[in-house]
């Protein structure tokens, strides 16, 4: 088992299923445990080992417990006599990626059943008007190829568009986001990266930018400017003066 696709496997599970707060720290406790026995397939597990590392009282280990095994993330046995409980975590690398590319092909599939003229309509109603420039004639352009644009590292685009598509459509409001936040959290991402000189390689791929949530770091693009016995930072994509009204409130450090 990889711990760290893993990782990422259980994160993209996350943004499509709900999970308790406590099933997520005992998903996560579990397996760090199985990571420091050898990622044996099942593994003991004390209870009181548990409790300690999630922080969980006995019967919302149990509780737990229940979550995570109804969710089908892990297997369970009830100890015999003077031992430990046996876990079993089931691997979420395959099935992750089996239910992301089922939810792209089933969006294929709805508009392809559609008839050829309803396609069509679907694709360029907005052709005769007046788009968000207010130019006559013009087709907006796709969300996607606009934050695709912008993005500085361009890898694996197709993962990527799921994981746009993924954030635009999500069940979970606080998990959604507009092709607005994440377009313009691209475009200030490249501005900070360039302004810092930063290499290709220590850059974010855009799956990981989407993933997690990266995109709100950066829907102002901070600069910094000495004054007195602390720094004022200020939105410099905004104003370029120090006096300007865009300021943002309560952002002062100061020197130790």
């Amino acid at each position: 088992m990889d711990y760290m696709k893993e990782l990422n496997a259980f994160r993209n599970w996350l943004l499509m299923n709900d999970l308790t707060t406590s099933g997520i720290a005992l998903w996560h406790t579990l397996m760090s445990i199985n990571n420091m026995t050898g990622w044996k397939e099942h593994f003991n597990a004390p209870n009181s080992t548990v409790q300690r590392l999630t922080g969980l009282s006995k019967q919302g280990l149990v509780d737990a417990r229940k979550v995570l095994i109804d969710n089908n993330l892990i297997e369970y046995q009830k100890g015999k006599k003077n031992k430990a409980p046996v876990y079993k975590i089931i691997s979420l690398v395959n099935s992750v990626d089996q239910s992301l590319d089922q939810i792209v092909d089933q969006s294929v599939d709805q508009q392809l059943d559609l008839p050829a003229y309803q396609q069509l309509d679907h694709t360029y109603t907005r052709q005769d008007k007046t788009n968000s420039n207010g130019h006559e004639g013009s087709i907006d352009p796709d969300p996607f190829d606009e934050f695709w644009s912008h993005y500085p590292n361009k890898k694996k685009r197709q993962e990527a568009e799921k994981k746009f598509n993924m954030r635009l459509k999500h069940k979970n409001p606080e998990e959604r986001a507009t092709a607005e936040e994440m377009i313009l959290g691209a475009k200030n991402y490249k501005k900070q990266l360039e302004k810092d000189g930063t290499e290709k390689r220590f850059m974010q791929h855009p799956t990981t930018f989407l993933n997690q949530r990266s995109f709100d770091d950066y829907q102002t693009l901070k600069s910094e400017q000495k004054s007195g016995n602390g720094y004022l930072y200020w939105n410099e994509y905004e104003s370029d003066s120090i006096d300007s009204p865009f300021i943002e409130q309560g952002m002062i450090v100061r020197d130790e």
